[in-house]
């Protein structure tokens, strides 16, 4: 399993890095001649990234004037035609034969070869009568041939990037070699073996650099990462063995800063390592400790520069992060004191970085706010969390004020985030701390709830000069969970008042309506006060939430219910109050169309109580109908409302309706003889008042 893993590992590291591979081929001088018809040869840092060329159009020769006679010009252009095509055809064929033949097809030959041996040592090997001593000299010497024929046809200007690949091949076999002499024939020492791999890759690192070329680099580490998997060692060992591999690719890269992909490449493997071997044996944190203190090390010394890579920094990151989680999954403790660790050395580089004035220390700070946060999830339970969660916002608030530290404003928001979500879910005794019932205003919820909100608040207000937005994000937040505590209080002092089960959860919905009608209200004003398009549109979103909720909860009834002294009747009057108060701010007369319809739906509702009461009187709804629409009305008419006229109109409309239709067919004869009378007298009224009033106009 683990070597199927890494296998595949290397595939995929192949894969990404085949682009590198292919720019060490010698046609970059070829082409360089061919195309752009160089005067001299300069040699190259590193071979680049190479792209076919467009093909090149011809284009006329520039007019000589005085020079040559037109037969001379003519055979002049003629010529330089016959050049742009053959030049053209060879760069063609160049193309599509170079890349395969002589670049791509040896570098799988080489990967081949070395899988080759593997095989060999680990399959072959042991059926061969030959004593380790032979093997390995044999096996060294194939890997010498390999290096002297990479030296002597590197000397040749169109084998260079044969010979560099021979010369990774042969290193290859002589990291296996020494590293199966180790392991399976017992020939080489501790001591020894670490001497020779280590000559060894440092001399494969030098060559590399000296001789201008990747192949041999890369081919080489493939043979180095294969080198564990033939032959049979202690997981120790290997792991040892990768330190030592990107120890040795810190030192080349601190030289060799365009080449930092190496040590990418290097580190993710090491990761895959370290994860393939966890799940068959434990590992020891002291690796994944070292692996990251190495490249800690590396960011440090290459600090002085601008422009710093970060993909290292965040792998490295992640690599201690994960680690340490698997290896502390059953010690959150252990777990929680190794981040707090590393959160103080991560703040330490931060201030070592900004000392040097390089960007890299945004990364340092980044990776401690991560670490604090990681720390408090794994060391605290849900309420101690929340509590620490809004202090160490607070903290980075007056830190990124002091400091002008603008890019952390994201943590502020990660942690007051975070808070808010563990103060709804934080449990006290068992119970969720928002609606278990304490003894009002001085419980365990108003000490939870006052953390986060009185935190996000006062960072809201320390932002109100210089961040608008995040001023008006934080109050928004802050506000919202106080309502959220205010909702719970009251339900606690309706859950110690009310015995009565169905009226307890009535009027708790009204509650929460009300103190729905209240949020809107509050968001709108600060949308006014503060010019801020969030707490208009949480205004409004709210509102339509607590207004659908209303509708619905308005038809049910019980037992004990008081006509117009009851919750219902203060959820209504609230609603009709916001909807006057939106239609002012907003300049808008939809608002109050809306809290009219909202006095005919309370006024049918407590008359369809009356009724529900007592049964006899079915004429009071019918009457409540008349009497509502005929007032509104009349009151438009005085004051000159169109929308109460408009609204009156229909709802006499909607009464006249009900009373030819349901109560001439259902009602007693004196409750139509109250229903008609009612509406005779309030449709006299209307008409009377309407007719005076425009006369008077």
């Amino acid at each position: 399993m683990i070597s199927y893993m890494i296998c595949v590992c290397l595939i995929v590291w192949v894969a990404i890095l085949h682009d590198k591979i292919n720019s060490l081929s010698f046609r970059i001088d070829k082409i360089k001649k061919v195309v752009f018809d160089e005067k001299e040869n300069q040699p190259t840092a590193y071979h680049e990234e190479i792209t076919p060329e467009p093909t090149p159009q011809p284009t006329p020769l520039p007019e000589i004037h005085n020079a040559e006679p037109p037969e001379q010009k003519q055979e002049l252009q003629t010529n330089y035609d016959h050049y742009i095509a053959d030049k053209t055809k060879n760069s063609e064929s160049f193309d599509l034969q170079k890349a395969l033949l002589g670049n791509i097809f040896n570098k799988i030959g080489a990967i081949a070869i070395i899988v080759a041996l593997i095989i060999f040592i680990k399959l072959v090997s042991p059926y061969i009568v030959i004593t380790p001593l032979m093997k390995v000299i044999f096996a060294y010497l194939a890997g010498a041939g390999l290096i002297g024929g990479g030296f002597y046809l590197h000397k040749k200007e169109n084998l260079k990037n044969y010979a560099e690949v021979m010369l990774g091949t042969g290193f290859a076999d002589l990291f296996i070699t020494t590293f199966c002499a180790y392991t399976i024939f017992d020939f080489l020492n501790t001591p020894a073996v670490i001497i020779i791999g280590s000559v060894l890759v440092i001399t494969t690192y030098i060559l590399s650099d000296r001789m201008k070329t990747l192949s041999m680099l890369i081919i080489g580490l493939i043979g180095a990462y294969l080198t564990p998997f033939c032959a049979k060692t202690g997981v120790n060992a290997i792991l040892s063995y990768m330190l030592f591999i990107n120890m040795i690719s810190i030192a080349f890269t601190l030289k060799h800063t365009k080449v930092n992909w190496v040590n990418i490449a290097n580190l993710f493997i090491s990761m895959m390592f370290f994860l393939a071997y966890y799940f068959d044996k434990n590992i020891s944190i002291v690796f994944p400790i070292i692996l990251w203190g190495m490249y800690v090390i590396y960011d440090v010394l290459r600090d002085k520069e601008n422009g710093i890579d970060h993909t290292t920094c965040y792998i490295n990151y992640g690599v201690l992060t994960l680690f340490s989680t698997i290896i502390f999954q059953d010690a959150y403790n252990k777990l929680g004191i190794l981040l707090g660790v590393a959160a103080l050395l991560y703040l330490g580089l931060s201030y070592y970085s900004r000392k040097l004035g390089n960007k890299l220390y945004r990364f340092y700070e980044y990776s401690a706010i991560v670490n604090i946060w990681l720390v408090i999830f794994f060391l605290l339970n849900t309420f101690q969390s929340a509590i620490a969660w809004s202090v160490s916002g607070l903290l980075l608030t007056c830190i990124v004020q002091k400091f002008d530290a603008k890019h952390l404003k994201g943590g502020i928001i990660w942690y007051y985030t975070t808070a808010i979500i563990a103060t709804l879910c934080a449990k006290y005794g068992g119970n969720n701390c928002l609606v278990t019932v304490y003894n009002p205003i001085f419980n365990i919820r108003t000490l939870l709830f006052a953390f986060p909100v009185l935190s996000i608040i006062t960072s809201s207000f320390i932002f109100k000069k210089d961040e608008p937005k995040m001023h008006n994000l934080l109050l928004f937040s802050g506000l919202s969970l106080g309502y959220v505590y205010l909702t719970g209080e009251i339900n606690s002092i309706l859950s110690k008042a009310i015995k009565d089960n169905e009226l307890l959860e009535f009027n708790r919905n009204m509650v929460n309506i009300i103190v729905g009608f209240t949020y809107a209200l509050n968001s709108k004003r600060l949308g006014k006060t503060n010019n801020s398009q969030l707490f208009n549109i949480a205004g409004l979103i709210i509102f339509g939430i607590a207004l659908f909720a209303l509708l619905i909860c308005s038809y049910f009834y019980y037992g004990s219910y008081i006509v117009f002294f009851n919750m219902k009747v203060a959820a209504f009057a609230l609603a009709i109050a916001t909807c006057f108060i939106f239609a002012k701010w907003d300049k808008t007369e939809i608002y109050k169309y809306i809290g009219i319809v909202l006095g005919f739906l309370i006024c049918h509702s407590e008359s369809n109580q009356i009724y529900q009461q007592n049964p006899k009187m079915e004429y009071v709804i019918s009457l409540s109908w008349v009497l509502y629409s005929g007032i509104t009305t009349i009151a438009g008419i005085l004051r000159n409302r169109k929308y109460l006229i408009n609204t009156g109109i229909a709802l006499i409309i909607l009464s006249i309706l009900r009373i030819f239709i349901y109560d001439l067919a259902h009602v007693e004869a004196i409750f139509k003889l109250i229903a008609f009378l009612a509406l005779g007298l309030i449709l006299m009224l209307v008409s009377y008042i309407y007719t005076t009033h425009k006369n008077r106009q």
